[in-house]
């Protein structure tokens, strides 16, 4: 496969093993498709080009931009998050009302129950500077 008018090289994480570009495949006439080249790439041709994009031969790659998250993004991550503590809670809530419960058990439910109320106040609006509270151990 030949790469024609490659534009906008940059990695596509933070360790480098992915470059992300604008090329036209094929032909230097056929219009401009995003195509991403990988280190461990599963074709030839991909890692190939991978090593040509690091080598400098097609110029500078930009460096990986962290992905700004979204009041939007913020708040699925935080119904989620509460959704698994939720759970977690009722399990734990379960075994001491059965008394099966462990000897740590009340204390980790006191621990969850605290998450989740201080993760419900968490203010998702300031995306993506989120004060989340700390996992129970």
């Amino acid at each position: 496969m030949e790469f024609f008018n490659i534009t906008d090289a940059r990695y596509t994480d933070t360790l480098k093993t992915a470059v992300g570009c604008m090329v036209s495949l094929g032909r230097a006439d056929a219009e401009l498709v995003p195509f991403t080249a990988c280190m461990d790439d599963i074709e030839d041709y991909g890692r190939i080009f991978y090593q040509d994009l690091i080598a400098g031969k097609y110029g500078e790659i930009q460096s990986y931009i962290e992905p700004t998250l979204t009041s939007g993004e913020a708040e699925s991550i935080k119904s989620n998050k509460l959704s698994e503590a939720t759970i977690i809670i009722s399990t734990l809530q379960d075994a001491i009302d059965l008394e099966m419960a462990t000897d740590e058990e009340p204390a980790q439910l006191k621990a969850w129950k605290t998450y989740r109320v201080l993760l419900s106040r968490a203010d998702t609006s300031h995306a993506p500077n989120i004060d989340w509270p700390p996992i129970p151990a």
